[in-house]
């Protein structure tokens, strides 16, 4: 009997994961053919073209259930306790601030699949003098298949980042997806709330994403203010410019240093990630510095109006 139980599960689960497969394959589908549609008219909004135009061809459905079925663990990028070492070692070199870039972070199907995936969800239009780009509710309550896995990813990469960093990492983290489209922009600042300790960003952005598509991320330079002892810093220059790339994951300290931004984008690409912060305990109060506005924020007010996901039928006015 417990066997015949036992067999019964195993079908039961192998159906569950068959039936998200073929849903992930319909949606993979229904969004080739919105993307052709689209690359075919003479007019229409760029802004979800350019959000849209990076797949490649679809990956048969036997592929899409093997990548579903696969335990997240298996899925991205595995470092030792030597690598950590030598990570460690140029994390704490980085210019202006401790910082680090691994590519190639996530098995590339996973990788597309996921953006695929992402570009499903609904994307909110955030703007205001400090930033212009648009954003996803907060990821840790999505439920599809390949974003909560990318969630599990996320939450056991921490162990990864807590070995690189040396920082006090707790459990707590976000996760955000968000959308740079032409013009679009994040100007100067420093990443510092209460309880965030490293930042991130997993670039999901065009294989051929360049210098002429702007949208890098600028590290700044910073000096005392006015002189005084006080511990505190501003921006004065930047210091080094990140380009996005794809498949790759940058990490980086906040501190009373970590100034940063992310240029204009340029082209019609669009420069498609996802980011948040990790938290640890918070030592000593007066370094942290509660910002007038967070820099990512789930949606809260009129003023943001969701945009038609990838899934629905397209619109003049829409800008994912």
């Amino acid at each position: 009997m417990p066997n015949a139980r036992n067999r019964k599960a195993m079908k039961k689960k192998k159906e569950a994961e068959r039936a998200k497969a073929l849903e992930a394959a319909k949606r993979l589908k229904a969004s080739r053919k919105e993307e052709a549609k689209e690359a075919g008219a003479d007019s229409g909004d760029s802004k979800k073209t350019a959000a849209t135009s990076s797949y490649q061809k679809p990956l048969p459905l036997e592929k899409l259930q093997e990548i579903i079925a696969t335990a997240h663990e298996k899925l991205f990028r595995r470092f030792t306790p030597d690598e950590h070492k030598k990570l460690h070692e140029k994390y704490a070199a980085g210019e202006p601030f401790p910082h680090l870039q691994l590519e190639n972070f996530l098995n590339d199907d996973f990788a597309r699949l996921l953006k695929d995936e992402l570009l499903h969800e609904e994307f909110y239009q955030k703007s205001n003098d400090l930033y212009d780009f648009s954003q996803t509710k907060d990821l840790r309550n999505c439920n599809q298949p390949l974003i909560s896995k990318f969630k599990n990813i996320v939450a056991e990469f921490s162990e990864d980042v807590k070995a690189i960093t040396n920082a006090k990492l707790e459990t707590q983290f976000d996760l955000f997806g968000a959308i740079y489209s032409k013009t679009c922009k994040l100007l100067c600042h420093d990443d510092r709330m209460p309880g965030r300790k490293i930042a991130y960003i997993y670039y999901l952005v065009p294989e051929d994403w360049g210098e002429d598509d702007g949208g890098a991320l600028d590290l700044f330079h910073t000096e005392g203010t006015g002189g005084r002892n006080d511990g505190n810093f501003r921006p004065v220059s930047v210091a080094k410019s990140v380009l996005p790339k794809w498949n790759s994951v940058i990490f980086f300290e906040v501190s009373r240093k970590s100034f940063h931004q992310v240029n204009e984008i340029l082209s019609k690409k669009a420069r498609v990630s996802i980011a948040g912060w990790f938290y640890g305990p918070t030592i000593d109060s007066k370094t942290e510095v509660t910002l007038p506005q967070p820099i990512y924020l789930a949606p809260s007010s009129s003023q943001d109006q969701p945009l038609p996901s990838s899934s629905s039928s397209s619109s003049s006015s829409s800008s994912s």
